[in-house]
């Protein structure tokens, strides 16, 4: 597996397979850290390599003593956020409010500019702008339904054809 999953013995940048491999080479120490969190009464999530401890027990103090366990395991910590109950959260780019989950104001943004840029061209669903703004609408979509109007905006671009 090694030897198809592999170039030069590292796993290729962007490969479907490399979120997989990084996945599954840590989590053996994701499974003690789910229990770790599980002990405390906090919810443990994880999405690649980017990890959320959360819940009324959350705390400053909890995060220090989780990143000194992974730091003693030989991991590097890039960054760490700790939010307040009341305040708007992001977990792995996506705001998480109490009356649910959106999207970050940058990717509407995003959104909004590559769409209005590609309504100013001829439809052509072989444009490469064409292929970045739908996936955009498309993961958009997943996590906030009102987001979905962006996709009609695309089909009536590309009905005009």
């Amino acid at each position: 597996m090694t030897k198809i999953s592999t170039v030069n013995d590292h796993v290729p940048t962007g490969s479907s397979l490399s979120q997989l491999i990084a996945f599954y080479s840590v989590k053996p120490r994701l499974d003690k850290i789910a229990d770790w969190c599980a002990e405390r009464d906090v919810t443990f999530t994880v999405y690649v390599d980017d990890i959320t401890i959360s819940g009324q027990r959350a705390s400053r103090h909890l995060l220090y003593q989780l990143k000194r366990e992974l730091v003693a395991d030989g991991y590097t910590c890039h960054k760490d956020r700790y939010y307040r109950a009341s305040q708007p959260k992001i977990v792995t780019g996506v705001v998480v409010t109490a009356s649910g989950i959106r999207v970050r104001n940058r990717q509407h943004q995003k959104i909004y500019q590559e769409l209005y840029k590609l309504l100013g061209q001829e439809p052509n669903r072989a444009l490469k702008e064409y292929a970045t703004v739908k996936g955009r609408i498309a993961s958009a979509s997943q996590i906030d339904a009102e987001t979905a109007h962006h996709a009609g905006i695309l089909r009536e671009w590309e009905k005009n054809g």
